[in-house]
């Protein structure tokens, strides 16, 4: 099994423990009716995942064909799911808003990691043909949006901790296996590394800041002035 198969199935299983232990109980529980916006994220999400490991089990299985016709058509997939990343953060941010759940702040973390998400998945495309720089690009990409299911661990694993220091990790633990097997850091993690780190450091810092704070509540309130945004 490649390393790329394995980063692949740790990904995929400690986004399904995040969300698993918190946001299907809360669903099933909600005192409010489910937002469209959050249903079609869910299944993209899901749908990027399922995606991500099928792909990983072609190259295995040297169905490389197979895996480049399923890329093309799975563009859809990385497009669409980072606007409905910003369609469920905006619309979950005024309903926790309004029902006093979270401080409108937050939402510079989801918001944030899809900014992150689509350059690193637009390079992928545009190097498709370079397997090197491709299956960096797609974990790195797969990794910022992980975060969301670091925040939903239970209290005993210090969420906290997870989601500052879980991406850095698993990003690590990639350089790492670049620096024992080829003896030398990628490219791709010698740029992507210190300019997401930078940006994590950035959002940390600016989160609870009240200039944040008012900006947040601005963007929130213009969101509800948009049907399609409105809970």
């Amino acid at each position: 099994m490649s390393f790329y198969y394995k980063i692949s199935l740790l990904l995929t299983a400690l986004i399904i423990f995040g969300f698993a232990h918190s946001l299907v109980p809360r669903l099933v529980k909600a005192p409010y009716c489910i937002p469209v916006a959050l249903t079609v994220h869910i299944v993209l999400f899901s749908a990027w995942l399922i995606l991500l490991l099928v792909q990983c089990g072609l190259i295995r299985a040297d169905r490389r064909n197979a895996h480049r016709l399923l890329g093309m058509t799975s563009l859809a997939i990385g497009i669409v799911l980072p606007v409905a990343g910003i369609w469920v953060t905006l619309q979950m941010g005024v309903i926790h808003q309004q029902r006093h759940e979270a401080s409108s702040g937050g939402i510079i973390y989801p918001l944030a990691d899809m900014v992150h998400f689509v350059p690193l998945y637009a390079l992928a495309m545009l190097w498709r043909h370079e397997p090197a720089y491709h299956k960096r690009l797609i974990i790195l990409a797969t990794i910022t949006l992980s975060r969301a299911a670091y925040f939903r661990y239970p209290p005993f694993l210090h969420p906290d901790l997870w989601v500052f220091f879980a991406e850095d990790a698993l990003m690590l633990i990639c350089i790492g296996r670049d620096l024992i097997i080829e003896r030398r850091i990628h490219p791709v993690y010698r740029v992507a590394f210190p300019v997401l780190a930078t940006a994590q450091a950035i959002e940390c810092s600016l989160a609870g800041t009240e200039m944040w704070q008012h900006i947040a509540d601005d963007i929130l309130r213009i969101s509800t002035g948009f049907a399609f945004l409105a809970p």
